[in-house]
């Protein structure tokens, strides 16, 4: 579980800036998908770290996609929609 300082912090310190500046129905899933290949490759932070903010962000992108600001999840589909295939 992420306490609201924990995500503050985690936002602050890795999303905010470059990524965090960007408009929410500007990102794709390449953007995505490279922003966490450059956490991973280029600032070298541990697959759990990026586990951890994907944890922060993928709220984020859900509640976007219900209020009609996307239209796709840029981060694939839900859980529910895996499970009927």
């Amino acid at each position: 579980m992420i306490y609201a300082g924990q995500h503050a912090l985690i936002t602050d310190h890795f999303v905010r800036e470059g990524f965090g500046q960007r408009k929410i129905g500007e990102i794709k899933y390449f953007d995505v998908m490279y922003f966490y290949y450059y956490l991973l490759n280029e600032k070298d932070l541990q697959a759990n770290t990026v586990d951890t903010i994907h944890t922060v962000l993928h709220p984020t992108f859900q509640l976007a996609v219900r209020d009609g600001i996307i239209r796709l999840m840029c981060y694939g589909r839900d859980k529910k929609e895996r499970g009927k295939e």
